[in-house]
């Protein structure tokens, strides 16, 4: 026997609790010592995430799914953060945007395979019949997270923190085919950019000419897989 329907609306409506709380907890400026772009974060969120769907597959009533569940969803939110920027500061400037828009492809790519697994175990009346599409969830992540220590830290970011040499042997990486020169001279040009940028404030956000666009993107911009 199913949930009742009064339980449906509110499972759906509180997981974007997560997602709204975590990603901005645990990136500036409320929390300046969790540095976002860090392999090392991605690596947390995956972990989290994991840890959320394990709580919804063994749930035994429905506070430990709803946890669970917002827990996942507040992790998804985060990597949709974090994924695009180190797409954008680690791939070459001509493909930066086509890299950066995957994203969006594997959300899709995501929602469609979700939909045939649950059309094929619709008909499962017992336990099975939702346990088994909300453990499949976990496949994906384990696998990202056993490779993500592969995956080389963004020069960008390395190189805000001072670690010049370190970013610059990972900008190989990023750039087999590149030289020492064209190395040496994306790593200025980082240093520059980093050392000209300029932060806003929350007033601009909120002012005559920004308050309406930032209310239609907050309404009408990206969202999150379910």
């Amino acid at each position: 026997m199913g949930p009742p329907r009064c339980y449906l609306g509110p499972l759906h409506c509180v997981l974007h609790v997560g997602g709204v709380i975590f990603p901005p907890s645990f990136s500036p400026p409320f929390s300046p010592q969790f540095p976002p772009r860090q392999i090392s974060e991605s690596i947390h969120t995956d972990s989290c995430r994991n840890s959320g769907v394990t709580l919804q597959v063994a749930a035994v009533d429905r506070a430990m799914f709803t946890v669970g569940r917002i827990i996942t969803f507040g992790m998804t939110g985060m990597a949709i953060v974090v994924v695009p920027i180190y797409q954008a500061e680690t791939s070459p400037e001509m493909l930066r945007g086509t890299f950066a828009s995957t994203i969006q492809l594997m959300i899709i790519l995501g929602q469609v395979v979700a939909t045939c697994v649950t059309y094929g175990t619709k008909n499962i009346d017992s336990d099975p019949g939702w346990r088994i599409p909300t453990g499949l969830q976990l496949i994906i992540p384990a696998i990202i997270l056993a490779l993500l220590p592969l995956v080389p830290e963004s020069p960008r970011w390395l190189l805000r923190r001072g670690r010049r040499e370190e970013a610059t042997k990972n900008l190989r990486k990023l750039r087999p085919g590149d030289g020492d020169d064209e190395i040496q001279l994306e790593i200025e040009a980082l240093i520059y950019i980093n050392n000209n940028e300029e932060k806003g404030t929350w007033s601009e956000v909120f002012n005559r000419t920004n308050r309406v666009s930032c209310c239609l993107r907050v309404k009408y911009g990206r969202r999150a897989p379910r």
